[in-house]
């Protein structure tokens, strides 16, 4: 994920924490529609700042909700997360 003006480590938590808090509130006010990938780009930046833990529990919620509510248009997206995820774990 490209971060423009994002230099450190403590910039990409920072940003990771606004979006954690505006897609809160994205939910909180009932939207659904695009949260699969709103995850996605979560779970980017989680591991963009270091954050593995937090960018699989993203990209599992974002899988997981896909199922849910039948919003498959971004699964490839999910997926390539999903092994750009596993491989940078092992």
């Amino acid at each position: 994920m490209a971060c423009h003006g994002v230099n450190s480590l403590a910039d990409r938590q920072a940003g990771v924490a606004m979006l954690a808090e505006s897609f809160s509130q994205y939910r909180q006010a009932g939207a659904r529609s695009n949260l699969t990938f709103l995850l996605g780009l979560l779970s980017e930046a989680c591991s963009a700042a270091g954050q593995s833990t937090a960018a699989v529990e993203a990209l599992d919620e974002a899988m997981e909700l896909a199922e849910t509510i039948g919003e498959h248009f971004w699964d490839a997206r999910l997926a390539r997360q999903r092994r750009r995820l596993t491989a940078a774990a092992q």
